[in-house]
């Protein structure tokens, strides 16, 4: 698929840029960049996400991303997990 210029290679700067990525390959991401685990809950998995995300910015304060993803963000013991918003 294309990708634009200023997105390639960001996530060596700390960024992950999307263009209407499943939200499964958004967490699967997020899992491998900040270290702990975070999923998309059944029936999420497959809405998909468009824009960047600072990987610093959503490992200090995961409950950004219920706001940028329009969903709600379940934190426990084994990591977070992506949830529909009641």
């Amino acid at each position: 698929r294309t990708v634009a210029t200023a997105d390639v290679g960001s996530w060596r700067e700390g960024r992950l840029a999307y263009d209407d990525a499943p939200l499964a390959e958004v967490a699967a991401d997020l899992s491998r960049e900040t270290g702990r685990r975070v999923v998309a809950a059944p029936g999420l998995t497959a809405r998909t996400f468009r824009g960047t995300l600072d990987v610093e910015t959503v490992r200090t304060r995961p409950a950004l991303l219920g706001t940028l993803l329009d969903v709600t963000v379940r934190q426990d013991a084994e990591g977070w997990t992506l949830e529909p918003r009641r």
